[in-house]
């Protein structure tokens, strides 16, 4: 298991907190290579923060033929309410700082979860990101080029929602010292896959301090929503899921996509 998530580590100047997952990792492979023997890795949430670095993490796995897993508590913890979206528009929120990989600001994994489970025909792949910020973030609502529908279906599921509106909290929220990165007007991420899916990723700080998501389902009137239930520590229990999930793959070197989370 490589987590590679703690410690008071430095930013760079795109505001990414430098996790040494990829010097992690070839510590790792530097074993595999000295003993000729490997084990299945799992690495905790996204590979690396440089694209190319975490190519290179996979193309090093299929090199050494090693099984290799990279996963988030969210896409398995408790939903409520639980269901499974099977295609249309979706709009997913939260607090957070963005995550970015290379040049791309990565969507949160609650949304990828939920879009990945749309597919009948297998992953078609993502022909376009847009990364908004501030004032073009409202204006994008106000285009339709994300529906503000959709962002008030999600946000009845949060029990953290701010009062007043979303853009009076934005911009009045002020980072606290843990989370000096965390970017203070809206940001949102529009997606377009290739398969005709369309989504919007919304960072709401000040706002809202939960996973809440909503979508459009073909055949449905109303859009349906869901809050992804991450209970704080002591307890933490949503890590139970991921952790049954990681001694699957330990035990087999098989990775398996949950369908559904817990209800």
């Amino acid at each position: 298991m490589l987590i590679g998530e703690h410690g008071r580590l430095p930013y760079n100047e795109k505001g990414q907190k430098l996790y040494p997952r990829y010097e992690l990792f070839q510590q790792i492979v530097a074993i595999f290579r000295k003993t000729g023997r490997s084990v299945p890795v799992f690495n905790d949430k996204h590979l690396y923060y440089d694209r190319r670095r975490a190519f290179e993490m996979v193309a090093t796995a299929r090199e050494l033929n090693f099984p290799l897993y990279a996963g988030s508590s969210l896409p398995v913890t408790w939903r409520r309410r639980n269901w499974n979206c099977r295609s249309a528009a979706a709009s997913a929120k939260r607090c957070g700082r963005p995550r970015r990989i290379g040049n791309l600001r990565d969507p949160r994994p609650g949304s990828a979860a939920m879009h990945g489970r749309t597919r009948t025909r297998g992953q078609q792949g993502v022909r376009n990101v847009q990364c908004l910020e501030n004032d073009e973030v409202w204006k994008a609502g106000d285009a339709g080029v994300w529906s503000w529908e959709l962002l008030e279906h999600a946000l009845g599921r949060t029990p953290s929602r701010n009062v007043a509106t979303s853009k009076v909290n934005c911009r009045h929220y002020a980072p606290v010292a843990n989370r000096p990165t965390f970017p203070r007007g809206p940001v949102a991420f529009v997606i377009e896959y290739r398969d005709g899916l369309k989504a919007t990723v919304l960072l709401l700080n000040g706002h809202l301090d939960d996973a809440v998501f909503a979508a459009r389902i073909d055949g449905e009137k109303q859009p349906v929503s869901t809050l992804f239930y991450l209970p704080p520590p002591p307890g933490a229990a949503f890590l139970e899921a991921l952790a049954w999930h990681i001694e699957q793959f330990l035990n087999t070197g098989r990775r398996r996509t949950p369908s559904s989370a817990r209800s």
